[in-house]
């Protein structure tokens, strides 16, 4: 596993890779610029996942082996807590958030330290396959008769007890996968004829007035890490809050009417007819909102839709019974 492109913009530059703010002072990157690097390698590789207790025999029965084995614990932990205070010390606009993650204070967008190292299986037959070694092959014995076979006790299948996820008294504490979308709304049609046989000027007013607010897609809701076998519940109680947290991210209310009002003219050429088409959108900002305890890893996540402004595309084509004429000639 090598180091993302994210985290290498972050090493060499002390800004978020997303919103390009600065968020590590220049002094520390200049300071630990040869070991930052080191640093994130050594948290991905040699201690594997920095937020698991590493795996090691437990403590036997004697003094000195539950000494060693308390010592090596420490020992890990004060390793680890050193790497992380290099790569996201107090003094910096972000926070460790686990699972390999840094999240950035200022526009509250995560990423990962490392990207997955994808091996491809060597080309040709499989190993299984592979013919043996001329000495190989005269060391395999002739084959036997087969013995009777024995009778096949099926396994003991334990059940699997979902694990469940509470999310009482949890808040919004980052948001990930941010962007500006398009979602349409409605389209309009208006018709315009000049029965005269000059070309008329016409003045015409586009107008529209939609109310919308901040959503959550409860029916989205899930584990932050665990795709399947969890239970999230308790969303109800705090639905409420996380909607007002997210328009309080993103400035806006929580329910507001959005107006457009503008001003145009069109020329019609004699003897015919046009038709206006507007398609109206809203701008919105879509994501992911993490859920969980203030400071804490994340525990689940839900899709949002915050609303930010009213807009519209239009052009002019010819009314259907124009088109009719038309063929008609």
């Amino acid at each position: 596993m090598g180091l993302s492109a994210e985290m290498v913009s972050y090493i060499k530059t002390g800004h978020c890779p997303c919103c390009h703010e600065e968020i590590l002072s220049p002094a520390h990157v200049s300071q630990h610029s040869d070991d930052l690097r080191t640093t994130a390698l050594s948290l991905l590789g040699d201690l594997g996942d920095p937020d698991k207790e590493p795996d090691r025999p437990g403590p036997g029965s004697g003094l000195l082996e539950k000494f060693i084995h308390s010592a090596l614990s420490t020992l890990e932990t004060a390793v680890v807590l050193n790497y992380k205070a290099k790569l996201v010390p107090d003094t910096a606009k972000a926070l460790w958030l686990g699972q390999r993650q840094i999240q950035c204070q200022t526009c509250m967008n995560s990423w990962d330290i490392g990207t997955p190292l994808i091996t491809s299986r060597p080309q040709g037959s499989p190993a299984s396959e592979r013919p043996l070694p001329p000495s190989a092959a005269q060391a395999v014995p002739p084959p036997t008769a087969p013995a009777s076979t024995p009778s096949v006790v099926p396994p003991i299948v334990t059940p699997v007890v979902p694990r469940k996820v509470d999310l009482t008294g949890c808040d919004l504490v980052a948001v990930t996968g941010a962007k500006q979308v398009e979602i349409p709304v409605e389209e309009s049609r208006k018709v315009y004829q000049n029965n005269s046989k000059s070309t008329v000027t016409k003045e015409i007013t586009i107008t529209n007035s939609i109310t919308s607010g901040v959503t959550i897609d409860s029916s989205q809701l899930r584990s932050y890490d665990v795709d399947t076998g969890v239970t999230v519940a308790g969303f109800a109680s705090i639905q409420g809050k996380v909607t007002k947290q997210l328009s309080t991210h993103y400035s806006v209310m929580l329910q507001g009417t959005f107006d457009v009002t503008e001003k145009t003219s069109i020329d019609i050429p004699p003897y015919s007819t046009i038709e206006h088409v507007i398609r109206w959108k809203v701008i919105s900002w879509v994501g992911a909102a993490l859920l969980g305890k203030s400071y804490s890893q994340p525990v689940a996540q839900i899709p949002y839709q915050v609303p930010l402004r009213l807009t519209y595309d239009d052009t002019f084509v010819d009314a259907p019974e124009e088109r009719k004429r038309r063929r008609r000639r």
